[in-house]
């Protein structure tokens, strides 16, 4: 499994999955009634009507259309994908146009939602679909690490096994095969000897025959595995807390995005409801807010602190964050948050700072820890792989071995014993006594096999308890 490459992740189906149209639900909401407040709607409601109308057809064309596009190819070129999230902007800039100009005091500026909307899509979406294709695929790479790793440990226990132990379990197997049938072919001509006839001899004669044959692909085909333990497969995909389980902080190069998101998402609505001091009193709270997220979890890296995590260093540095924006808008802008809207750039302000941090930083972090995975499982699967051909060069070299055992005192025997019997099978009405003495020889033969199958047990019994 290789990473997952940028445009890989941009083009997957999560670009235009309804879990991304979703996920993108809360925050355009109360930008929406945000935006809307100085265009007087009637009540607070038609602010939420107007974002649930603007999502749903959002999510028309960004479902829709991609369900459509999909029908014949899964991948889908950038520049498609490009095409619908830019015409989600315009619908929603025209969505919201005529519900202001229809309903509300004051009309909303087409051309200016438009080009607010566009830079939010670009800051947003990308880096959201990205996130999430890599959260997906660390999932599918760290089960496909502990297949790999298992697969290691097996390979691993398999190669403490000797060439004399692995010889000697194949020899086992072989003849806890063979002696069932050679034991049966011994009941048989003892019974039917009296009164074995041509067809009877020629009868056994091809039994005989047929286990020389098995005799040979048993030597050459029993499972080299059989000593190994299975391990149980791990689930189809990693839970989401070990997915997230990720001891690194925040690269601090994720602050320098997450405050350009901040900034597209609250400055311009905040200039136009609240006016330009308020937007530079937020841009500078998500400045500030940004600086500390940049350096609180960089600190909390080097301090080495024991058990911290991804998700604790990201919690820690955002709670610093929101507490010193909100600390800046407060004491930059007292005048103006005496007011409902004042109190909503607060919260809108905290809710774009999390989201942008949180999204931005899973992004740089899940996809670092994805190549160095990635890294890691090549490293599992070479290792595994050079254990396997070594432990099949073992194998085979065993096998030529027990195949030169074999070959005289079992197969040889068993070849004479159906030459014996063939030439019975000719002589018996002609010649019964030497058909009686070539009978004689073909039982000697057969329990000098059975002789040599208990010895050869024998000694794969004591070599495989030997350490």
């Amino acid at each position: 499994m290789s990473s997952l490459s940028t445009r890989a992740a941009l083009s997957s189906t999560w670009a235009t999955h309804w879990l991304l149209w979703l996920a993108f639900f809360p925050l355009t909401t109360m930008l929406v009634v945000y935006r809307e407040i100085p265009l007087g709607p009637p009540t607070v409601v038609w602010s939420l009507g107007s974002a649930v109308v603007q999502h749903l057809a959002v999510g028309v064309i960004v479902i829709g259309g991609g369900l459509l596009l999909r029908r014949n190819r899964y991948v889908l070129p950038l520049w498609i994908i490009t095409t619908l999230w830019m015409l989600t902007a315009l619908v929603r800039a025209a969505v919201g146009f005529a519900i202001s100009d229809s309903f509300y005091a004051s009309t909303s500026s087409f051309v200016i939602d438009s080009v607010v909307w566009i830079a939010l899509s670009v800051f947003w979406v990308p880096v959201t679909v990205f996130a999430i294709a890599q959260f997906e695929q660390r999932r599918m790479l760290i089960t496909a690490r502990d297949i790999a790793a298992d697969d290691l440990e097996r390979e691993r226990a398999a190669a403490s096994e000797s060439t004399q132990q692995l010889q000697a379990r194949l020899l086992a197997t072989v003849t806890a095969q063979l002696s069932p049938v050679l034991r049966d072919l011994e009941e048989s001509l003892n019974t039917a000897r009296r009164r074995l006839g041509g067809g009877a001899a020629a009868e056994i004669g091809m039994r005989i025959s047929r286990l020389h044959d098995e005799t040979a692909d048993l030597v050459s085909g029993v499972d080299d595995d059989e000593g190994v333990t299975d391990s149980p497969e791990p689930a189809t995909r990693a839970t989401f807390r070990r997915a997230f389980a990720i001891t690194a902080a925040p690269p601090a190069r994720s602050a320098t995005f997450v405050g350009l998101a901040a900034l597209v998402a609250v400055v311009p609505d905040t200039a136009r409801v609240l006016g330009i001091d308020a937007a530079l009193s937020a841009g500078l709270a998500i400045i500030v807010a940004g600086t500390l997220l940049a350096i609180v979890p960089s600190t909390l890296s080097r301090l080495t602190i024991p058990g911290m995590t991804y998700l604790k260093a990201m919690i820690i540095g955002q709670s610093f964050a929101i507490a010193a924006a909100t600390g800046v808008l407060l004491a930059l802008g007292s005048a103006t948050l005496a007011s409902t809207s004042g109190w909503g750039l607060i919260v809108i302000t905290a809710v774009a700072i999390i989201a942008a941090h949180t999204t931005y930083t899973a992004a740089f972090i899940v996809a670092d820890a994805n190549r160095i995975d990635d890294a890691a499982l090549s490293r599992l699967v070479a290792e595994a792989s050079e254990l396997a051909a070594r432990r099949a060069e073992r194998s085979r070299a065993a096998r030529e071995q027990m195949a030169q055992l074999m070959h005289g005192p079992i197969q040889g025997r068993l070849a004479a014993c159906v030459m014996a019997l063939n030439f019975h099978a000719d002589i018996a009405g002609s010649d019964p006594a030497r058909a009686d003495a070539m009978l004689s020889s073909v039982m000697d033969h057969l329990h000098a096999v059975a002789v040599d199958l208990q010895r050869l047990g024998e000694q794969a019994d004591i070599a495989t308890d030997s350490p």
